[in-house]
């Protein structure tokens, strides 16, 4: 019995020494690492922790400095509790320093030394709130991710190209991978300069799951847990200016700029299909001849960039042989961002323009313009020279349609003479590029014409062609918009139409004529000639003052001064001159016979149904009358009709009082229009 009771005390003591002897170990274990941290030992510190901890928290020289940085307590450790996970793990318990601050060791059993080693520290949680349970933090985790941010940092400053893509996740790699060295070297060093120069990092971090945000001074980094590592997805700077925040954002915008670039110089177009907006591939590049505007193609790639972030779009800018060239870059046309999975075809940035901006000059060339320009001045040239009422309308811009292709019928139109614009193909000899406005001067049959387009939100449009003209304007625009009413009230005297002439003529010359008459009069026998033939000769000149102007048509006795005056925006026929000798002292105005022929017809009216005579002093009564025409030469007899209600004798007040705003006599001199009231 006493033997026994022996053999049951030794055991005992047997199984407290084993005891005692494991927690010595534990608690070495953990000084030895405490010890490290504290004195910056790298070496101590991989020597008392396991391969994984080593690889994830100590892989760099300057671990120790990112170390500190989370504030591990290294005071005298008191070992609170042990947990035996299984033979070779367990978790370990502590209370560090006299505040007694609690950690928790995660050993494991060296395979080499069979010693315990440190295979993770979890540190407790900042601050806790009631409404979230606290997180306890990963010293292994939070080391790896700290590590991970200084290699990005590293190798974008001084790395090497493999060292810079395989710190990458596989979307962003696949857009640096385009780059050609000389941007991606620029692009690395740009972003790494907003970091601060500082040996220990302290990134404010925000980590989701398998996503962490680590900010850094004015750079935003975001890293994604991939296949067992944290890889770099994006940067990003907290830049106020035109920069372009997105390393991603602007990665894609480079490639797709050096794509372009290299299928412009081997002009593979269904490349340029894939990287350029459908409006800029499909109306320009589609067709166009890529050799007629070269580009320095290998220059350019060669060349430092400047990125510039707009509202809407992204300036990729290289400073070249003759030139800035800029290249636009927009995603409006393309799905939404939000909805579009990253990496995916529609989020890539489309080449939507390219502009030239020349040395030592001021013209601003674009792309599209240049190409744009040639087919655009074929198709327009040939929709003039037959009077194409809808393609003229399509291809000119808003300003030209409502002066001028807006307000002819297809009647008038194809009666409008153009002699200076030839029926023949035009063929360019110059091009003057002036930001949206493009002059493209051409030889069209035996002309000189310039075409000046205007870039717009609707494409490249026609604003105006300048011909080589004396006495009058050499706008085409200027000339149409005030042979429009002349022709329409020739068309209305050809036709008998009434409406034609009332809606060509001014607000004076409807209220003192053609509001008194029923039907047209015969205006060959009141003004004893081709009155159509006379509208329709060939201009001679064109004079503007104000909102009046004068259109001279024909020479010597068979000359016209047409006066036109502007209402809401349109010009409109106020009266008419008709020359009947060579000195110019035998005129005939058109507003003056009509207002004396019908004064005098209402006059004889009046005697025929009253048979007296009216003193000087009275007015001429005013009855609607009829314009009855008449085939001999002198004047034409007026039938009035009494309004309903009119006394027999009573006065009326006249109607045709002249206007008095409106010039009663134009004659041309030399320089200059005088202006008789």
């Amino acid at each position: 019995m006493r033997r026994r009771s022996r053999y049951l005390w030794a055991c005992a003591l047997f199984g407290m020494s084993l005891t005692g002897c494991a927690k010595i170990l534990t608690q070495q274990a953990i000084d030895r690492f405490a010890a490290g941290i504290q004195e910056k030992d790298l070496d101590s510190l991989r020597a008392s922790s396991s391969p994984e901890f080593e690889q994830r928290a100590l892989r760099l020289s300057d671990a120790t400095q990112d170390l500190k940085v989370l504030k591990i307590p290294t005071d005298k450790a008191k070992i609170v509790k042990v947990q035996d996970v299984n033979k070779d793990e367990r978790k370990v318990y502590v209370e560090v320093g006299k505040a007694a601050q609690k950690l928790e060791y995660r050993l494991v059993r060296s395979e080499e030394t069979h010693q315990w080693v440190v295979d993770d520290v979890i540190l407790p949680p900042k601050s806790t709130s009631a409404k979230t349970a606290p997180v306890s933090r990963s010293v292994a985790e939070q080391m790896d991710l700290l590590l991970s941010l200084r290699e990005f940092l590293n190798a974008w400053d001084k790395g090497e190209r493999e060292q810079i893509l395989g710190l990458c996740g596989p979307d962003l790699r696949k857009e640096l991978e385009g780059l050609p060295d000389p941007w991606l070297k620029q692009l690395c060093s740009q972003v790494v300069a907003d970091a601060p120069k500082h040996k220990s990092l302290q990134p404010d971090a925000r980590v989701d799951k398998d996503r962490a945000f680590l900010m850094l001074g004015k750079l935003v980094v975001e890293f994604r847990h991939i296949d067992g590592r944290w890889q770099l997805q994006d940067a990003a700077t907290d830049a106020k200016d035109e920069t372009v925040r997105s390393v991603r954002k602007l990665a894609g915008c480079l490639v797709q700029t050096q794509t372009f670039l290299t299928a412009y110089g081997s002009q593979i177009k269904t490349t340029l299909e894939e990287v350029t907006t459908p409006d800029f591939h499909g109306t320009c590049l589609a067709e166009a001849d890529l050799d007629a505007v070269p580009l320095p193609v290998q220059a350019l790639l060669g060349l430092k960039y400047d990125a510039r972030q707009q509202k809407n779009r992204t300036e990729i800018l290289l400073d070249g042989p003759g030139g800035i060239y800029m290249f636009t870059l927009v995603t409006g046309d393309l799905a939404p961002r939000d909805s579009t999975p990253a990496g995916s075809e529609n989020s890539s940035p489309k080449v939507a323009e390219v502009t030239i901006f020349e040395k030592g000059g001021s013209q601003v060339k674009r792309l599209s313009s240049m190409f744009l320009s040639q087919q655009l001045l074929h198709v327009y040239a040939d929709a003039l020279s037959n009077r194409d009422k809808i393609r003229l309308e399509k291809m000119s811009t808003e300003d030209f349609r409502r002066r001028v292709w807006g307000r002819a019928d297809e009647s008038v139109l194809k009666s409008l003479p153009f002699p200076e614009v030839e029926a023949a193909r035009p063929e360019v000899t110059a091009t003057v590029f002036q930001g949206d406005v493009t002059e493209v001067t051409v030889t069209q049959g035996s002309r000189a014409l310039t075409y000046v387009l205007h870039s717009t939100k609707s494409g490249l449009l026609v604003d105006d062609v300048l011909m080589p003209v004396l006495d009058r304007p050499s706008s085409l625009k200027a000339n149409a918009e005030q042979l429009i009413p002349i022709y329409q009230f020739a068309l209305g005297v050809h036709h008998g139409s009434m409406k034609a002439l009332r809606q060509s003529s001014d607000d004076g010359l409807n209220k003192i004529v053609w509001i008194q008459l029923r039907s047209v009069p015969d205006f060959n026998d009141l003004f004893h000639s081709d009155v159509v033939k006379r509208l329709t000769a060939p201009v001679e000149a064109m004079r503007t003052v104000d909102a009046w102007s004068v259109v001279r048509i024909g020479r010597g006795r068979e000359t016209v001064d047409v006066k036109l005056v502007k209402e809401a925006d349109r010009y409109l026929v106020h009266d008419i001159t008709f020359h009947e000798d060579t000195t110019g002292a035998a005129q005939v105005h058109l507003l003056r016979t009509f207002r004396n022929e019908i004064a005098a017809s209402m006059q004889r009216q009046y005697h025929a149904n009253h048979d007296k005579i009216l003193p000087a002093s009275a007015e001429i009564p005013v009855i609607e009358p009829t314009l009855q025409p008449s085939a001999s030469l002198g004047p034409v007899p007026l039938s009035p009709t009494p309004r309903r209600g009119d006394a027999p004798g009573a006065v009326q007040p006249a109607l045709y009082e002249k206007s008095p705003s409106a010039p009663e006599v134009t004659t041309f001199l030399e320089d200059e229009v005088e202006v008789r009231e």
